[in-house]
């Protein structure tokens, strides 16, 4: 799918917590008193990779944000998107089949 069609196709919601995550990483930044250049700098990127994230661009790759997430201590939190306590269709579905 080209770039430009991510935003037809991501529901609003995503959106709206994809903006959210960029602006939270560009205050992550702020509080350490590091200026973008210097964030791209500890994260061994480009200022313009760098800049994407911070702005929310649905083309940066996943490894970029997290990159900055290790960066900045912030990493451990990874282990929760998608984590199976937090599905429950899939929860339902493994005691339903649990049960057959």
């Amino acid at each position: 799918m080209p770039r430009d069609d991510y935003r037809t196709a991501i529901s609003e919601e995503v959106l709206n917590l994809h903006t959210i995550f960029a602006e939270n990483i560009k205050e992550a930044r702020k509080a350490r008193g590091w200026s973008q250049i210097e964030a791209a700098e500890r994260c061994m990127l480009s200022r313009g990779a760098y800049r994407a994230a911070e702005a929310g661009e649905l083309g940066t790759a996943i490894g970029v944000y997290w990159l900055i997430l290790d960066t900045f201590g912030l990493a451990e939190y990874i282990a929760e998107l998608a984590a199976p306590h937090r599905d429950e269709v899939g929860r339902r579905s493994r005691i339903v089949k649990s049960r057959v």
